[in-house]
């Protein structure tokens, strides 16, 4: 309706929450000491010997990919920047230098979520963890937009955030983070909210496919239907507190998935905030959307995302597309009780 179409904004800055007004203030810039993974290259084009691949085992007694008793890999080879060769919980082989390495190497970048997410100290602390624990999400090679993508939550969970706390400063927050994928935006928000604040990670995929959380006291995964998620939602906000209120994140969910995350959000009353991007649209055959948009003769996307916006009549609800993300799929649905 043209209600629908008056809330659609074509830029970020249109949401009154976005940039640093939203409470995003970790940025520090991550200091390349000499030796340091990732650092610059010397005067004649070589890299020094941090980004080499060598390995020193510092051990004779135990292999570095030999489990001890206890379950946990006794990680005493490194490679020569100091990183670990292998990861101390899985035992997989850890590389030297990662892709979130080359995206600190770089000079700044030009897209705005991306350069601030190399500089948070969120990125330095994942890229320097003892320990390697992140390194199954340091190694994805879609990192540039996964970190769009999770930077573009994040900035709107952090008014959303700002928004509960002004109403109760002390009450609990747990934030979902359907279809984690990767967890990226489960980390950030961890990283960003350590304090009274739980965070959710939700996905169909076992845990061995996602960071070691190990490394995180606030957050948690649950492997989940999202179909059949209600029940393990209202578990864990009763588990949070009686006043603990939630807020619900979905980057890109596909078909009726989105669907399924704008009705979790109006069923719960402790469900406070909504921030949803869709994905593609649903199959022909689960749903009229893509026969209706066209007959109308207008985009399918656009027409799925204005057709749940819709859905969250008259809760508060807001939807534009940020050009940030690094993706066609940019469409940013927010909404508050």
């Amino acid at each position: 309706g043209a209600g629908a179409g008056a809330a659609v904004a074509s830029n970020a800055g249109a949401w009154t929450g976005a940039g640093e007004d939203s409470g995003i203030s970790h940025h520090a810039s991550v200091r390349r000491e000499p030796g340091a993974v990732g650092a610059p290259k010397d005067a004649e084009g070589n890299s020094p010997a941090a980004n080499t691949l060598s390995i020193t085992n510092t051990s004779t007694s135990t292999p570095a990919h030999e489990s001890t008793s206890a379950g946990v890999c006794s990680t005493v080879a490194r490679h020569t920047n100091g990183r670990p060769a292998f990861c101390s919980l899985c035992g997989e082989p850890v590389r030297a230098r990662t892709h979130a390495d080359f995206l600190l190497d770089q000079p700044r970048d030009s897209n705005e979520y991306v350069a601030q997410f190399v500089a948070s100290t969120a990125l330095h602390a994942m890229v320097t963890h003892p320990a390697a624990h992140f390194h199954r999400l340091l190694e994805s090679r879609s990192l540039r937009k996964e970190c769009s993508e999770s930077w573009a939550v994040l900035r709107r969970v952090c008014a959303l955030v700002a928004g509960l706390r002004a109403s109760n400063p002390r009450g609990h927050i747990v934030i979902f983070d359907l279809c984690c994928g990767k967890s990226l935006t489960a980390v950030l928000c961890a990283y960003f909210f350590p304090d009274n604040c739980t965070i959710v990670a939700v996905d169909r995929r076992p845990a061995k496919f996602l960071p070691h959380f190990e490394a995180l006291p606030n957050i948690q995964f649950l492997q989940a239907n999202l179909f059949e998620f209600d029940a393990s939602m209202a578990a864990a906000l009763t588990a949070a507190g009686p006043d603990a209120t939630g807020i619900i994140v979905g980057m890109h969910l596909c078909g009726l998935l989105s669907e399924k995350a704008v009705s979790l959000f109006s069923s719960h009353p402790a469900i406070r905030g909504l921030v949803l991007s869709p994905c593609c649209i649903p199959k022909a055959n689960a749903s009229p959307v893509v026969a209706r948009a066209n007959k109308l003769r207008v985009d399918q996307y656009d027409y799925w995302c204005l057709q749940l916006l819709t859905s969250l009549y008259p809760l508060r609800r807001q939807l534009e597309r940020d050009e940030s993300i690094l993706s066609a799929r940019n469409a940013v649905i927010v909404a508050r009780k």
